[in-house]
């Protein structure tokens, strides 16, 4: 069994460990929290507000996925061209569960993850050097 100064930097290290693996587990209840299904004024308001001509991925009541672009806003439905066809398809705002891709860009989720990444590495980095520190 080791006593003195390692075995406090031992312990040290080990709830260092420990806490950053509680906040990081306990993180992501939150971010896969089920969402809400959309109703019928939501989705019609998020994409009249996306636009024509923008890209988005829409899930039907059926669970039909369709990834493409607006063509065309109406009072009661709007018309997706999927990607690689030409022809528009009308889906009524009634028929929407969730909308996808409505948020920031990929390459800004990416840099917002990699930032993350890097400030959680910098921190365990911080502690192993403090923790080495002290027990000098």
């Amino acid at each position: 069994m080791r006593t003195g100064k390692s075995a406090r930097l031992i312990s040290l290290f080990l709830r260092s460990i420990l806490a950053a693996l509680i906040l990081t587990l306990s993180g992501n209840s939150v971010a896969f929290a089920a969402a809400k299904p959309l109703d019928a004024d939501t989705s019609r308001q998020k994409i009249t507000a996306r636009g024509i001509g923008k890209q988005i991925k829409v899930t039907q009541a059926d669970g039909h996925q369709m990834i493409g672009t607006i063509t065309g806003i109406r009072a009661d439905d709007f018309d997706l061209t999927a990607r690689g066809s030409l022809q528009p398809t009308p889906i009524a705002y009634a028929n929407v569960t969730a909308l996808h891709n409505e948020g920031s860009s990929v390459g800004k989720k990416i840099g917002i993850g990699a930032l993350i990444g890097i400030v959680a590495f910098a921190t365990l980095i911080g502690v192993a050097l403090i923790a080495y520190g002290t027990s000098r």
